[in-house]
């Protein structure tokens, strides 16, 4: 199987549990990747991508609550963050996002907290 339609395959099994929204960004950005020879892997695509439906999920969980300062978030200024960062080997899952301030997120930065 040449390395295309390998590629072709993990990005099609990458995208099967994803909204159709979610998976148009992850195709895209790997159509991108191919044009420039350059081809990522699927997984690393989908594990540092925050989707729309996580992200969604992050917020009404947490209900628009800062879970650093516990103050009420404005709805144009909420940061979903990454407790552990993905510098440290965090991931982009459920139980390692959670909803910030801008201001507490950014003074935060990568550490872990």
């Amino acid at each position: 199987m040449s390395g295309l339609l390998k590629a072709h395959a993990k990005i099609t099994a990458a995208v099967a549990d994803l909204d159709p929204a979610d998976a148009e960004l992850v195709l895209d950005h790997a159509l991108r990747s191919i044009r420039g020879i350059r081809l990522r892997s699927s997984p690393l695509i989908l594990e540092r991508m925050q989707t729309r439906s996580l992200r969604a999920s992050v917020i009404r969980r947490d209900g628009n609550i800062c879970r650093i300062c516990s103050e009420p978030v404005a709805q144009n200024d909420v940061h979903v963050d990454h407790i552990v960062p993905i510098c440290r080997g965090g991931r982009s899952v459920l139980e390692n996002l959670r909803v910030t301030h801008s201001r507490c997120n950014l003074r935060k930065g990568s550490r872990l907290q």
